[in-house]
């Protein structure tokens, strides 16, 4: 890596990894451009508070410590991708729900009907226990799993103090034909992934889902 404080150095840097990016064709270099656009996406506007949000709950003072060395927010984005992969997922999706509550792209929310609201948070909640009651629920087959994240949603000027809960599980299998070199097709057959994420804000009594999909 150049030194950031000599300008030239990091000229020729950017201009060497461009040189040597341009060597692959636009199909190889896919994944890597969709693995930036989420690198990025945490890197400016919200995205920034919503990874430092989740950096302070799930990394320890040592990873934590590394995390705030970085230079800027994209280093510290590029940090998270490389080295705490399951944090960066968390802030992604806390990013998403952020992004769902102020554009309801696909949104709902349920009054929960309580005598009394107890105060919660996230480390009160059993992850465990609950992504076994999911799976019962939605009758998913015991090979395939299901994981729960829970985090506490700090208070915002738009929103009141709140937890959420990242909800993963294997969708129904599907397949795709995959185009050979030597013109023959096969099929792949593959689980997607399903993720919706609830939002309980325990002063309003009030459940928000998030999800890409009404099917999750």
């Amino acid at each position: 890596m150049p030194d950031l404080e000599d300008g030239d150095a990091v000229h020729a840097f950017r201009e060497r990894l461009i040189e040597i990016l341009s060597e692959f064709d636009p199909d190889e270099l896919r994944p890597t451009e969709t693995r930036s656009r989420r690198i990025r996406a945490l890197a400016s506007g919200k995205g920034v508070t919503s990874l430092e949000t989740i950096v302070a709950q799930k990394l320890d003072h040592e990873r934590a410590a590394e995390f705030d060395d970085q230079p800027d927010p994209l280093c510290r984005s590029i940090w998270a991708f490389l080295n705490a992969r399951e944090t960066f997922e968390d802030a992604e999706s806390f990013h998403f729900a952020r992004q769902f509550r102020d554009h309801r792209k696909l949104y709902d929310a349920f009054e929960v009907d309580l005598e009394n609201a107890t105060p919660l948070d996230a480390s009160s909640v059993d992850e465990r226990a609950l992504s076994i009651r999911i799976k019962q629920v939605l009758e998913l087959r015991p090979a395939i799993s299901c994981t729960v994240r829970a985090l506490d949603l700090p208070k915002t000027d738009a929103h009141p103090a709140s937890i959420m809960l990242i909800v993963r599980h294997g969708g129904p299998l599907s397949s795709v034909y995959n185009h050979r070199d030597d013109g023959r097709r096969a099929a792949i057959y593959y689980r997607p992934p399903n993720e919706a994420t609830l939002i309980y804000t325990p002063s309003l009594q009030q459940i928000e889902v998030c999800a890409d999909s009404p099917l999750v």
